[in-house]
């Protein structure tokens, strides 16, 4: 593996990051933890599959967590000081900001998608 490419489930970040050795090269900025500057881009080769596999792997990682805070595992948490309660929470919140970024930009892939199926079959005519 690439040193430049970090190890997710089934996919590396290297395919939501497309770097030109200059800087990022996407036009989709990701907001979610910092909303002056973002982290990090998609990559423009990253396509809806890629995108609906890291919001799977992202609910599934958010439900864990979340899993923690009620019931007899909510014993625990509200144990915890005060200041690992919020960022553990502050975590979460990111999580789910990511979610819905992730979300916006699948529902832009596939409206890219339709947009070129709809001009291939206009051609045909």
């Amino acid at each position: 593996m690439r040193a430049d490419c970090i190890r997710f489930s089934r996919f590396t970040l290297s395919q939501f990051i497309a770097y030109d050795g200059e800087g990022y090269g996407m036009s989709t900025p990701m907001r979610f933890p910092a909303s002056a500057s973002p982290i990090y881009v998609l990559a423009s080769t990253a396509d809806a599959l890629a995108l609906t596999d890291q919001f799977t792997a992202r609910q599934a990682q958010l439900q864990a967590l979340l899993a923690m805070t009620h019931g007899n595992a909510g014993d625990v948490f509200r144990r915890m000081d005060a200041d690992y309660q919020e960022n553990y929470l502050w975590a979460c919140a990111m999580i789910a900001g990511e979610m819905r970024e992730l979300t916006e930009a699948i529902y832009a892939r596939r409206a890219e998608r339709r947009e070129e199926r709809a001009g291939r079959s206009s051609n045909d005519d």
